[in-house]
């Protein structure tokens, strides 16, 4: 996934937005995914079609509303690295499960990233579960451009200081059990 640059904005938009619409459709049926890498991410070469693979099965009603938001905060990371050749967070896992050293802001890596795809990623990567967004569906509409803020602090002006350190939070868990294979296609209109 690295490239010098990062890959064009349009074509990151439309993966993070074909996944999201993937992930909705599971979360809705109660299944999450519980490792969202980018060799789960499939792209159909003649028509542009995203799959999902690999989602772990279903899950309970609370660890439902965890994994899903620890799906989204995957894509967003993809998406990230996507746009700028590194993770947000080095991949090492600290004692207490949060992850790694955490890179710069998407916006002071790539300033240029037009701001509904950085609002969407920003919000999935913030490290206090409380602000990042609910559901798939809030990510899409940020995507969309349709919200910045619902209610949150997400995008708030913060000291440098909070800027290097911001985004290290994350769960541990993974949720287990029998792994169920479900491909799902979105097709991008």
């Amino acid at each position: 996934m690295q490239q010098a640059g990062g890959l064009p904005f349009d074509t990151v938009s439309g993966i993070l937005e074909q996944t999201a619409l993937a992930l909705a459709h599971a979360h809705a049926n109660g299944v999450v995914h519980g490792c969202l890498t980018a060799d789960k991410i499939f792209i159909e070469a003649p028509t542009g079609v995203v799959l999902v693979a690999g989602f772990a099965g279903a899950s309970g009603e609370a660890g439902a509303a965890a994994g899903a938001q620890d799906d989204l905060r995957e894509l967003a990371s993809l998406g990230f690295e996507m746009l700028t050749g590194v993770r947000p967070d080095r991949g090492d896992v600290r004692e207490d499960g949060s992850r790694g050293v955490p890179t710069l802001p998407l916006a002071l890596l790539r300033p240029e990233v037009p701001e509904p795809l950085r609002v969407a990623i920003d919000g999935a990567l913030r490290s206090d579960p409380a602000e990042r967004w609910r559901d798939a569906g809030e990510f899409l509409e940020a995507l969309a451009g349709r919200i910045a803020m619902r209610g949150r602090s997400h995008f708030r002006i913060r000291p440098e200081s909070e800027l290097r350190a911001g985004y290290g939070s994350r769960r541990a868990g993974r949720l287990g059990g029998r792994g169920v294979a479900l491909l799902v296609g979105v097709v991008l209109v």
